[in-house]
């Protein structure tokens, strides 16, 4: 089956043809060459998802529906790496396996740098279209461990993450390379182990999100 493109197109839908980027429209028509009156998919990014035809630059609407977000939401709270690449892979990832919000922690040992709300939601737009996704990714921060509610924190002397009892909404918190600092987590937050080994701070929400991803959706 011909591969459909999926589209993120921002609300109000308020006409038969919907307008796209002009991004989005150059990649359709330059790159995918894609042919006029082709299926495609698109979202709103809040849950709706529909079904049309690509007509004369625009997205003429057919059937649509509201997706339904399994089980329980999963919140990733991260010290931003130094590296932009490694940033835009924890966004992407998260994206990808439904995380429903991210948030950038300021720790005493991270590197105090997040990217800009617009490139990270550029990012997150380019990751919902790839996963044919329709909820687009809650960005926040920089906030503070303390300024957290219920939290999990990653670390290796924490309990094993598989042997949690889980049923509800959840958030993790990933450090920076080198660890939270001494006193910087709260004494009321529970502390996980996401394996045997140490992990770079990237892999550590990716390992997250998916472990958690999969107890939430019965994978």
């Amino acid at each position: 089956m011909k591969h459909e493109p999926h589209l993120y197109l921002d609300r109000p839908w308020q006409e038969d043809r919907l307008p796209i980027p002009t991004a989005a429209q150059r990649h359709l028509e330059k790159v995918l060459r894609y042919p006029d009156g082709g299926r495609l998919t698109y979202t709103d990014g809040v849950g709706h998802i529909g079904r049309g035809l690509w007509v004369e630059g625009r997205v003429e609407r057919g059937e649509e529906r509201v997706a339904a977000r399994p089980g329980f939401a999963v919140d990733i709270a991260v010290a931003p790496p130094r590296s932009k690449d490694r940033q835009r892979s924890i966004v992407e990832k998260c994206q990808e396996l439904d995380v429903r919000r991210l948030t950038w922690l300021d720790t005493e040992w991270g590197s105090h740098r997040i990217p800009t709300p617009y490139k990270v939601r550029s990012w997150s737009v380019g990751a919902l279209e790839q996963c044919r996704g329709a909820w687009l990714l809650e960005t926040g921060g920089p906030v503070t461990l303390a300024d957290l509610g219920q939290t999990l924190v990653a670390d290796t002397e924490g309990l094993p993450i598989l042997d949690l009892d889980l049923d509800g909404d959840v958030r993790i918190a990933i450090g920076p390379e080198g660890g939270f600092a001494p006193g910087e987590v709260p004494d009321r937050l529970q502390r996980v182990r996401l394996g045997g080994s140490v992990l770079r701070t990237d892999t550590a929400a990716i390992v997250a999100a998916g472990v958690l991803g999969a107890r939430r959706s019965g994978w």
